[in-house]
């Protein structure tokens, strides 16, 4: 991403040059799925707007292509669409998630997770030249996530410290991997830019980057070491000012200056690691990130909160100063962009119309025995639901019921106030969670096979993170309607908070589905396993269930919840909260104890948290208005 301007109101953009072919909806821009409002930055290649994502109810930012590097060269989007969604198999809590690639109305444009916080550049600009540790806590985080990228055969290209993101919370995130370049496509072949497309910032830029675009990962560590000369001493350590062949010669013809007369009070492991970095041979740095990754480990020091900042982004970042369009807004954009969407593919049916009935197929239900299959039963009584995933829907009657623990439940924690919860509608959630099979029926291929995770269809799909889970039940949505399986007025989303904890009680209202004795938890659930290489969740289904017919709610992995975090809950219809910037997993995991493993306990992280023993289960519910 590009340094944070003045936010511009919707109006601004409905004038932007670059967004005039995007379509004006209530006053806004709207580039599916996403309703624009802010833009946040602008460089050679377009620029960054903040937008709402009407269907996941999470703001994110979008990155749109100036129409001009399409217009130069042919092939230049399908080598941009391959790296993109090359890089947007990456889920690191230190990467910037690119959420999606897509073209409307003739406008190439990335959706990405959108970070509130400040550049690493805005960071020096706003404190001047960081203390040692708050430079090494930085680099540290940007080559975390860098390594998982290189892990996979993809090099950055354009590390600099404005693609180095820190938020609100002190988290370090890698922006622009889906401008980076893989060493190997999907299918073997090199697919790099040309020389002329998004070769990175002159003065970090290894000298092999000026040659060639074929470069290996130590141009990434050359760029970082380029990065932590920055972030030590308020400036760039080549100076980028005259022509492109004037900064080329600076970097391939002299040694990078070292730190030791600017900063002679950094350690003089710190000064070892720095020079290995930007030594002019790759074969003298560091090989790739992991390698620097277990340097900077050893060099961190202890201060788990150094990044924490309460005056990050102010005076910079103001984009976050605005406020997204109004609920209401929202709902009124969803529906007229689904309505012109209908509109268009009636327009393309065959002449006299479809053949289909105006009505969505019901989807095939278990039925009793000598049940007529010539007439599908009824959304509103089939008990269970089969989806084209193999993923099976148990129904749940809406109920009022208790949610929480009375005082004195056994490992009760403060955050499980006793209270009345009306559930309205019935609802449909997975006899399991979404299993590593389904994940790839839906969503495509996935890495596991860490420490801690098992490859198999069967295992759950971890290193899930609640966007990923959310864009899951997106995606399934999808394709359930266009198979004709998905009722109308209906659709996959992850549960509330509330739906889930009812239907892990199944009926009970105890600490556990069964009851209250912890010694009988090992016949529902995998819980209590040490964290240590090759323990993993186990296979879904393979303890008893409970009442409801559902599998696992207790232990093996967390599961994902739609809520916002809310530390106390009051009575309430059908509660979905959604302030606030934390999202709620529920039922504990293979790792956890089992008081942590009751239905009432809750916990909650960052949305983009995703790691081995967190997954989800999604619900069949009536359609949630957005937030």
């Amino acid at each position: 991403m590009t340094k944070s301007e003045s936010p511009n109101s919707a109006d601004d953009l409905t004038q932007d040059p670059l967004l005039r072919p995007a379509p004006v909806v209530e006053g806004f821009k709207v580039l599916e799925p996403a309703v624009l409002y802010a833009r946040v930055g602008k460089g050679g290649m377009g620029a960054v707007y903040r937008g709402r994502h009407y269907n996941l109810d999470l703001d994110v930012a979008v990155k749109c292509l100036k129409p001009s590097l399409v217009d130069e060269d042919e092939d230049f989007v399908k080598r941009f669409e391959r790296e993109a969604r090359l890089a947007a198999s990456i889920a690191h809590q230190n990467v910037v998630r690119v959420m999606d690639v897509l073209e409307k109305n003739g406008l190439h444009y990335l959706v990405m997770e959108f970070v509130r916080g400040e550049t690493a550049a805005e960071r020096v600009a706003r404190k001047g030249k960081l203390a040692e540790s708050e430079a090494l806590a930085i680099l540290l985080g940007a080559t975390a996530g860098l390594a998982e990228a290189h892990q996979r055969g993809i090099v950055h290209r354009d590390i600099k410290p404005e693609n180095i993101l820190v938020s609100l919370e002190g988290r370090v995130k890698l922006a622009d991997l889906g401008l980076a370049k893989a060493t190997s496509g999907l299918d073997g072949r090199s697919i790099s830019m040309p020389v002329s497309r998004i070769m990175g910032t002159p003065q970090y830029m290894p000298p092999e980057q000026w040659d060639t675009t074929d470069v290996t990962a130590a141009a990434d560590i050359w760029a970082l070491g380029a990065t932590f000369y920055f972030l030590c001493t308020g400036h760039a350590g080549i100076s980028g000012a005259g022509a492109f062949h004037a900064v080329a010669r600076r970097i391939q013809e002299h040694d990078y200056p070292t730190l030791r007369a600017e900063r002679p009070d950094l350690r003089p492991e710190t000064h070892a690691m720095f020079e290995r970095c930007v030594r002019r041979d790759p074969k003298d740095r560091f090989a790739d990130a992991r390698v620097l990754l277990r340097e900077l480990k050893r060099l961190a020091i202890d201060d788990e909160d150094v990044l924490v900042d309460p005056e990050t982004g102010t005076g910079i970042a103001r984009a976050g100063m605005v406020t997204p369009p109004p609920r209401q807004t929202m709902l009124r954009i969803r529906a007229q962009v689904e309505t012109l969407a209908a509109g268009k593919q009636a327009a393309a049916e065959p002449a006299g119309g479809s053949t289909r009935s105006e009505a969505p197929t019901i989807p095939s239900v278990d039925r009793p025995s000598g049940a007529s299959s010539a007439s599908p039963a009824s959304p509103a009584s089939a008990a269970r639901i089969e989806t084209g995933i193999g993923l099976t829907m148990i129904r749940i009657e809406p109920k009022p019921f208790l949610m929480g623990s009375p005082e004195g439940e056994a490992g009760r924690d403060g955050h499980e106030t006793l209270h009345r919860v009306t559930i309205s509608k019935p609802y449909w959630i997975g006899e399991t969670a979404v299993t590593q099979g389904q994940w790839k029926a839906v969503m495509g291929p996935k890495s596991w096979g860490g420490d801690n995770e098992r490859v198999g269809d069967l295992y759950p799909a971890t290193s899930v993170s609640w966007t990923d889970a959310v864009a899951f039940c997106a995606e399934l949505t999808k394709q359930e309607r266009a198979g004709g399986r998905l009722p109308s007025g209906y659709e996959y989303s992850l549960p509330s908070e509330a739906e889930w904890e009812y239907a892990c009680r199944g009926g009970s209202t105890t600490a556990f589905c069964f009851g209250d004795d912890e010694r009988r938890l090992a016949d529902y659930a995998v819980f209590g396993k040490d964290y240590k290489k090759g323990n993993s969740a186990e296979p879904v289904r393979k303890k008893r269930a409970n009442a409801f017919g559902l599998y696992d709610m207790h232990g093996n992995v967390w599961e994902w919840c739609a809520d916002a975090y809310e530390g106390e809950l009051f009575d309430a219809v059908d509660p979905l909260h959604s302030g606030g910037s934390l999202r709620v997993f529920r039922g504990g995991s293979w790792i956890n104890r089992p008081p942590i493993c009751r239905s009432a306990y809750r916990i909650a992280n960052d949305p983009s948290v995703a790691t081995d023993f967190v997954g989800f289960r999604p619900a069949l519910v009536a359609m949630r208005a957005a937030k």
